[in-house]
């Protein structure tokens, strides 16, 4: 450990968990950070944390800044431990890995930040630009006591996002997360592992869905047949619309479910279809919830992947998502590290 740097022993038994993701030197500075940004209560920039420590005279700054301009760690190994963490310290032991996933923008400015374009800024109303960083975030939540049994988002990890598009469907992050020993190593009834499971997507309301094609309907051929005419198979059927035209074409039935910790008695539809835009020819289900007794009431659009759950438990994880919204400005604003 860096000399005259004093670490807790309950803080130092948590951060022998990052101990692999580091050489001996990089490590020494990753402490001295982390302790900085805990006892940092003003900006939590890399020469605040340096103060934060009260290290500011022992080590050189250009040492901290040296450990993200210089040294080799990679982010997705540091957020994976951050989750091994998480599901050994936090979750029950019989509890399963709940994740969600949503994007940010850290609005940056120079020409030597890496990583900068203009997107859209979905935290601001209207259509507004800005030039910054996208960050895509895994997050894993679960009922916590100390927030009155309310979901509770602990951020496991993120990864930035280059380019004009919006971030699509998570990819492989979750399911290196289960690839890594972040899943639970339990069986539940059934024989089947627990494996990181994703909360439905809210597929956009200018977007359009389509019918499967008949043919993934039945086990395809290693190769398919030709079919006479020129171009590639189909991969999708006819459109079924927007979202909203899907919801108001579907078969409508009342059900329970629990959102924001009360049961309460809605309308669902489903609709089997493929968003193509997102995830490409794999059948989905489109999932509308809607209170009051006219479509014209709000309406919860969904897209799940998951072609077994009933609908009601699709909708229940999904309300716990806000938690993530939480989390992001707990740990810029209120921590100081969007500045």
């Amino acid at each position: 450990m860096l000399p005259g740097l004093t670490v807790p022993g309950s803080l130092a038994v948590l951060l022998q968990g990052f101990r692999s993701c580091f050489r001996l030197r990089p490590f020494e500075v990753f402490c001295l950070l982390a302790v900085g940004m805990i006892t940092q209560t003003r900006l939590c920039t890399v020469t605040g944390m340096l103060i934060g420590a009260g290290m500011q005279t022992v080590t050189s700054h250009h040492r901290a800044h040296r450990f993200f301009s210089t040294h080799a760690w990679s982010a997705d190994q540091l957020g994976l431990a951050m989750a091994r963490l998480i599901v050994a310290t936090l979750l029950p032991a019989d509890a399963a890995l709940d994740v969600a996933v949503d994007d940010s923008l850290f609005r940056r400015r120079g020409a030597k930040v890496h990583g900068t374009f203009w997107t859209h800024d979905a935290s601001q109303p209207g259509r507004v630009t800005a030039r910054g960083n996208r960050w895509v975030i895994v997050g894993s939540w679960s009922r916590c006591r100390l927030a009155a049994g309310r979901p509770a988002c602990r951020c496991c990890f993120g990864w930035g996002r280059q380019g004009h598009h919006h971030p699509g469907p998570a990819g492989p992050r979750p399911g290196r997360a289960a690839g890594a020993g972040v899943s639970r190593p339990g069986h539940p009834p059934g024989g089947r592992r627990r494996l990181p499971r994703q909360t439905p997507a809210r597929p956009a309301r200018a977007g359009h869905l389509d019918h499967p094609h008949p043919a993934q309907q039945r086990a395809l051929p290693a190769r398919a047949a030709p079919t006479g005419k020129r171009g590639r198979p189909r991969t999708k059927g006819d459109r079924i619309g927007t979202p909203a035209q899907a919801a108001a074409g579907g078969a409508w039935r009342r059900a329970t479910v629990t959102r924001y910790g009360r049961a309460d008695t809605v309308r669902i539809a489903e609709v089997a279809c493929l968003w193509y835009g997102a995830f490409g020819n794999r059948t989905g289900r489109f999932i509308a919830a809607a209170e009051g007794a006219s479509e014209e009431g709000r309406q919860l659009l969904l897209f799940t992947t998951d072609l077994a759950a009933p609908a009601e438990q699709i909708i229940t994880p999904y309300t716990a998502r806000w938690s993530i919204e939480m989390c992001q400005p707990q740990c810029t604003h209120i921590r100081g590290l969007a500045a």
